[in-house]
This record gives structure tokens, C-alpha cells and sequence, in this order.
């Protein structure tokens, strides 16, 4: 303004310098808020930022030192805003796969158990224990169990697999003839009759 001296002039401008800084910044929060709040991903938020920035570049003109400023200043917080809000989408994103991996391994024991009760062919179960071992393995690998987590999963695989064993039993048993089951009801009572190690020698000869 006339009548300023020199250093009076460069206070002023000063002045007014960062007046403008501070409301291209609190511009640029004021939208951000805005954006964030309805962009359905980062990378929307980024466009529509990117918009906002280069409307203010426009309106300011081109290449004064108030529109470089809006211009830098614009994309290094449309870059440090960006990346903060890319990495809660991708956390949310792993933190959602883990939920839905957890429950596909539950609902695939579960489904499984009840395979084996239906008595499904064993091939088929088979396939089945191994996929839910692949998909516990991929869960303790990737660090998205807890060691409490993970060793109930294999019990719950010891399970499937004692099941599984145990319906075999019952099928070759039912194969059996009915002389043959007498020898294996005979053979049972007398394990159950026998101290431990007193018989074992006979109940072998018995048996082969």
C-alpha cells in the first residue's frame, strides 16, 4: 500500500501471504471432510480432491506464486490423506477376508462332520478334511490366528479324522458275517476282561 515503507511493505505481504495459506489450508480440510465422509474408496476421495485442487488453481490463475502454492500444497495433502485413508480400506479389507475365512473354515468342518454321519464317500471327506487343513494352514501362516485359534482347528481336524476312521469301523463291520461278528464281539469282551499286559499274547493268537 502507498505510504508503507520497505519493511513495513514486506510485513504486510507477509501478512497477507500467510492469510492466504491459511485459508487455501483450511479449504482444503473443509473439503477433505467432505469428500471422505460420502467417497465410497480412497481412490475417489483422490479424484474428487484432485478436482477441488485444480477448480482453486484455476480461479487463482496460472503460474502466480498463490496458485503454485494452492498447487503444491494441494497434492501433498492429497498424497499424506490419501495414503491414510488407503491403508484403512486395505486393513479393512484383510480384517474382512480373515471374518469370512474364518467362518468358511467353521461352516466346512461343520459341513464336513455331518458328511461323515450321512456317510459320504470317503473320497469326498477325504478332500474335504485336506481343504479345511489348507485353509487353517493359510490362516496361521498369514498371522491371522491365535495360537489358541489354531490348535482348536486341528483338534477339530483330529476329529473329522477320528469320525471318519470310526464310520469305517461300523461299514466293515456291517460287512461282516454273522460268524464273524461273534468273533469280534468275542474278542472285544475279553480285551475288556484282561489286566493291562496279562493277556496280550493270547488275545494275539486269539486274533490272528
Amino acid at each position: 500500500p502507498q505510504g508503507f515503507g520497505g519493511i513495513a511493505a514486506e510485513a504486510y505481504q507477509s501478512m497477507i501471504t500467510r492469510r492466504f495459506e491459511d485459508s487455501v489450508n483450511d479449504a482444503l480440510k473443509k473439503r477433505a471432510a467432505e469428500i471422505s465422509s460420502t467417497a465410497p474408496s480412497a481412490d475417489a476421495y483422490k479424484n474428487a480432491m484432485s478436482d477441488f485442487v485444480g477448480q482453486m488453481y484455476e480461479a487463482e490463475g496460472e503460474q502466480t506464486m498463490f496458485s503454485r502454492y494452492i498447487s503444491e500444497t494441494g497434492e501433498d495433502y492429497i498424497e499424506s490423506t490419501y495414503a491414510t485413508l488407503k491403508k484403512k480400506e486395505q486393513d479393512a479389507a484383510r480384517k474382512a477376508l480373515i471374518r469370512q475365512e474364518k467362518l468358511n473354515l467353521f461352516v466346512g468342518i461343520n459341513d464336513t462332520r455331518k458328511a461323515i454321519a450321512a456317510g459320504v464317500d470317503e473320497g469326498d471327506i477325504n478332500s474335504s478334511i485336506v481343504r479345511q487343513k489348507s485353509r487353517l494352514q493359510a490362516l496361521w501362516d498369514s498371522g491371522s490366528m491365535s495360537v489358541s485359534e489354531y490348535t482348536k482347528g486341528l483338534e477339530e481336524l483330529d476329529g473329522l479324522r477320528s469320525l471318519r476312521d470310526s464310520g469305517n469301523l461300523f461299514r466293515l463291520y456291517g460287512e461282516l458275517s454273522d460268524s464273524e461278528k461273534n468273533q469280534v464281539r468275542l474278542y472285544y469282551s475279553m480285551t475288556r476282561l484282561c489286566r493291562p499286559n496279562r493277556c496280550s499274547l493270547g488275545l494275539l493268537r486269539f486274533a490272528l
